[in-house]
């Protein structure tokens, strides 16, 4: 189903056997609540996906995301930019930097083979360079 992310927030962090890892609380323009441990979606707000749910298995009156894919346009800021709302350098040797990189990628992936995106050139050009400022700073 085709929903539009409204909220993406940490809902908990933690070690693990496997390292560390973040759990994302994610709210939809319906109002759908949903959890998720991809790190892929943290910067989604505002974006349209194709998502699929499915009942936690800890708590099954509580939803997470099975699977999702880009589906539209990442919207782009408008108005003049702050500081804080500026894309933030990569952190050296911080997970989330390669967890922003692969996001970016798999976003501009998607975009490319994907017939119904609804992304023409100038929208994956915008998502590429939106990608390169965040590796600039």
């Amino acid at each position: 189903m085709k929903l539009q992310i409204t909220e993406v927030h940490v809902s908990k962090t933690g070690t693990g056997d496997k390292g560390p890892w973040t759990s994302y609380g994610v709210t939809f323009a319906d109002g759908t609540k949903a959890s998720t441990f991809d790190n892929a979606i943290a910067n989604k707000t505002g974006c349209l996906v194709d998502v699929e749910f499915e009942p936690s298995k800890k708590n099954p009156q509580f939803q997470n995301i099975k699977s999702w894919i880009l589906a539209g346009p990442v919207p782009q800021p408008t108005g003049k930019a702050t500081e804080a709302s500026k894309p933030q350098p990569p952190i050296q040797h911080d997970p989330r930097n390669r967890s922003m990189c692969l996001s970016y990628a798999k976003d501009i992936e998607v975009a490319l083979i994907s017939k119904d995106s609804g992304m023409g050139v100038n929208g994956i050009i915008d998502m590429a360079k939106e990608f390169e400022k965040y590796l600039n700073g």
